[in-house]
């Protein structure tokens, strides 16, 4: 058998779920605020409940913020436990977001407590 890579991604390139699941690809999710409400992106919200409520009220303007550094490291363990030592990591554009630099922290944090673990982690620009 070969080496076994996991590919991991974050909620903004808004790949189908089909194709998520498919390939076994890990999803980490965006945090949406949306008033006094905080949402996971595909988890706790979908983007059709997200437009439905900018519908309904539209003076509630949705904020982002990137995946938590324990998010991608909850990825990387999940991965980890189903046997992966090999992890792709890809973000939306760094200059769109911090989100790279939450996975590249977490990588180090992973990295430490499991040094056999190789984690790449790409910007999508």
């Amino acid at each position: 058998m070969g080496t076994r890579i996991a590919q991991i991604v974050d909620s903004a390139g808004s790949i189908p779920r089909d194709i998520l699941d498919r390939y076994r690809i890990k999803e980490v999710a965006f945090n949406i605020l949306l008033g006094d409400q905080q949402y996971k992106e595909n988890i706790t919200i979908t983007g059709e409940e997200l437009y439905e409520r900018m519908i309904k009220q539209p003076q509630l303007i949705p904020k982002t913020a990137v995946p938590a550094v324990l998010d991608w490291i909850r990825a990387f363990k999940e991965k980890y436990e189903e046997g992966y030592r090999h992890f792709i990591v890809t973000t939306i554009a760094e200059p769109l977001s911090a989100s790279l630099q939450s996975a590249n922290m977490a990588a180090r944090q992973f990295l430490q407590a499991h040094p056999e673990a190789k984690i790449y982690v790409l910007s999508s620009n």
